[in-house]
């Protein structure tokens, strides 16, 4: 189970009672129901979700790197890419640009190859992340700036 802080689990929890939480261990605690009541909504947007990859060759490195993401509209989101790898951007206009300057570094967009890792159902965003993550965990990307993560979500 993906909490957002590790150190305070459900077990944790039962133990005590609520009124004698810490600030600290209250807000842990309201962070764990609302992960419990998120994971189980329905969002039918997640309903075709793709896990995908990004590949590049680097030479010096005699290997490719990868990039794992997730999205519910492909053409859309490989069209971001391919955008951000073109062009001079900064960090607040788009969240990784190391590897897009990486991608321009190995000659563009024109090097990438891009791979369905699967095809998948998801309920939410909360499911498609944690999909992303079990991808993450099996092909340990390194263009990824970090990993997936349920406690970045909103």
């Amino acid at each position: 189970m993906l909490l957002r802080r590790n150190q305070y689990t459900p077990d944790y929890y039962k133990s005590k009672i609520v009124s004698d939480y810490t600030p600290e261990e209250r807000t842990c605690y309201n962070a764990y129901l609302s992960y419990e009541k998120r994971k189980n909504e329905i969002d039918e947007r997640y309903k075709h979700t793709y896990i995908y990859q990004l590949s590049i060759y680097d030479k010096d490195k005699d290997e490719d790197l990868l990039y794992i993401g997730h999205t519910i509209n492909l053409h859309k989101r490989l069209k971001q890419h391919k955008c951000y790898s073109t062009k001079n951007t900064t960090s607040k206009e788009i969240g990784n640009i190391r590897l897009y300057e990486i991608i321009q570094r190995l000659g563009g967009w024109e090097n990438v190859k891009v791979s369905i890792l699967e095809n998948v159902s998801c309920k939410n965003l909360l499911n498609a992340v944690e999909r992303e993550q079990h991808w993450y965990n099996i092909k340990n990307p390194l263009l990824n700036s970090n990993p997936p993560s349920v406690s970045s979500i909103k």
